[in-house]
């Protein structure tokens, strides 16, 4: 494998992300988390790779791993096959406002599992995509107001409350 060559291709498929407008199923969103465990896998990442993996499994559990990618003793089949899937910590996102609601991995709801990535997209009352993005694992919801999807605190109010 050309890992150069590779690497240039999966960052690619990381750019691209923001970029898509239609909304994603379970089997798109498998693929993209894939591509990340590959990534991850080819840059010694372990735990990023088996957040990834678990992401597949649990989104495309009837998936396996082509025997042509990874022979049985090969360090990326073992390492899918330990990315079982597992109940964990979850959080809830709340939609931004004016979002009719949220596709987390293909999927309508506002909850994901905080121990791998999901991809995330916001959905507008016309049914179009205005925002897609990556949640990397650990990250309960994303800033709104920093992504400019929500109106800024008005910190002069506050000031105002604050100051007798």
């Amino acid at each position: 494998m050309q890992l150069d060559a590779f690497r240039r291709a999966a960052g690619g498929v990381g750019q691209a992300v923001p970029c898509l407008v239609e909304p994603l199923t379970p089997v798109d969103a498998a693929a993209v988390h894939r591509v990340a465990a590959y990534r991850a896998f080819v840059d010694d990442d372990r735990e990023a790779a088996l957040a990834a993996f678990r992401a597949v499994r649990e989104l495309t559990p009837a998936w396996r791993r082509p025997t042509s990618l990874a022979t049985e003793d090969n360090p990326l089949r073992i390492l899918f096959d330990e990315a079982v899937e597992k109940e964990g910590p979850t959080a809830t996102i709340d939609a931004p406002p004016g979002a009719a609601y949220l596709l987390v991995d293909g999927r309508r709801k506002a909850e994901h599992y905080l121990d791998r990535p999901a991809l995330l997209q916001v959905v507008d009352p016309s049914g179009a995509i205005t925002w897609t993005g990556l949640l990397q694992r650990g990250v309960s919801a994303p800033d709104w107001v920093a992504l400019g999807l929500a109106p800024a605190p008005d910190l002069a109010l506050d000031a105002a409350e604050a100051d007798p």
